[in-house]
């Protein structure tokens, strides 16, 4: 990529985000209109559960950008506690974003807690036993440590602990999963879906075209 600046105020970094996760809902809409059981079902129960599931989705796609926005911003600033502070503040403003082009929830840190936990996923027994991973010994430290910092620090491996494993292991919670490397399937192609806007978010459109875009965006709704 080269070294870029991410340096910015706090408004451009919420419009940036904002504007990403306005382009990657679309996306995640249209792929996930094909699966959605309320498509056929008119039932409450199963559009809450349809809506838990796109919202885990959706944190996902966003999970996958905070990790190439971290990737980035060491790769042209290092990482010292400014650029962790730099990288927190991109982090956190994509609950307004989600609340922007979603609305706000009834609970009204679902958003910011459903991306936290995907931000900085916490080490969790349940995980081991869903993925049939062997007991390894942790300490009370690295549970609350992200995937990053337990593949350094302990013997779990990124091929055991990854997001795509954590996402169908959080939609279990959801829905009942049969098949858990089918479901990986099931969800691979929206690992992707907020990075082909990635570079446009956050260099390749002036602050004045995201916010026009935004604007025209909300005009239509």
């Amino acid at each position: 990529m080269g070294k870029k600046n991410f340096y910015r105020d706090d408004v451009e970094i919420l419009m940036r985000c904002w504007w990403l996760v306005l382009k990657t809902s679309k996306t995640a809409k249209s792929l996930f209109s094909l699966t959605a059981a309320s498509n056929w079902f008119n039932d409450e129960r199963i559009i809450e559960e349809d809506r838990g599931r796109f919202f885990e989705l959706m944190a996902y796609s966003i999970s996958i950008v905070m990790d190439k926005l971290e990737d980035d911003i060491k790769e042209s600033h290092g990482w010292k506690d400014s650029e962790y502070d730099l990288h927190l503040k991109y982090s956190l403003s994509f609950s307004p974003a989600f609340e922007e082009v979603f609305g706000v929830p009834e609970d009204k840190n679902f958003f910011s807690a459903l991306i936290q936990s995907y931000w900085n996923p916490n080490y969790d027994n349940d995980y081991e036993e869903f993925w049939d991973i062997p007991e390894i010994e942790v300490t009370k430290e690295d549970m609350n440590k992200t995937f990053g910092e337990l593949w350094r620090d302990t013997e779990i491996s990124e091929e055991d602990y990854n997001l795509h494993k954590y996402c169908t292991f959080r939609m279990s919670k959801i829905i009942r999963i049969t098949d858990q490397e089918k479901f990986l399937d099931y969800i691979k192609p929206y690992s992707n879906i907020g990075l082909p806007y990635y570079d446009d978010a956050f260099f390749g459109l002036s602050k004045t075209k995201i916010a026009r875009e935004i604007g025209k965006a909300y005009h239509k709704r």
